[in-house]
């Protein structure tokens, strides 16, 4: 797959491609392709409504292992307009191998 190295990254961008299809419609996902490297923006012609929309169920399916919004909020128009899906799907592979910290354990002082 381009870009995606870990199988972990591929089941991810299948998950997200699902999703965008679901948001964007079949048809013009068929139109339009999506890739690894397909930018939100200039490739998959997402508007700001639909990346809200993408933004939410992805932080739904992946909310409780990621910061998916924070991450999201932390980017520049710029970074935006070039945000691949498989910039997504990296990110929230790392997110899930990161050790957290268990909150109970502060609790139990």
């Amino acid at each position: 797959m381009d870009n995606l190295s870990e199988k972990g990254q591929e089941a991810i961008f299948l998950q997200l491609k699902e999703i965008i299809v679901e948001i964007i419609g079949a048809d013009a996902a068929e139109i339009v392709g999506i890739h690894p490297n397909s930018a939100f923006v200039g490739d998959l012609e997402m508007d700001s409504i639909q990346i809200v929309a993408f933004a939410g169920k992805v932080n739904e399916r992946y909310g409780k292992r990621t910061n998916f919004i924070a991450w999201l909020s932390q980017k520049s128009i710029r970074q935006l307009a070039k945000l691949t899906v498989g910039d997504v799907a990296t990110y929230i592979a790392s997110s899930e191998n990161t050790p957290r910290e268990n909150p109970d354990e502060h609790d139990r002082h």
